[in-house]
């Protein structure tokens, strides 16, 4: 069974029995509480669906990546 890691991938978010889903690459860097800020806020933003790219200051900037 040879499938690509995009059809690996579409078949975990299948699978997942979770309301929130985050996908972490080989080449990412989390910094600690990324996660409990990601849930942050798919529950303070109503109808939030997609959060990718953003990035947070010290200054509590978000800008997109480049």
């Amino acid at each position: 069974m040879n499938e690509s890691l995009g059809a690996k991938i579409a078949e975990g978010i299948e699978e997942s029995k979770s309301e929130v889903i985050a996908l972490l690459e080989d080449d990412d860097v989390w910094l600690p509480g990324k996660l409990r800020f990601v849930a942050s806020r798919f529950k303070e933003v109503k109808g939030l669906a997609f959060l990718h790219y953003l990035h947070l200051t010290t200054l509590g900037v978000i800008y997109r990546s480049p």
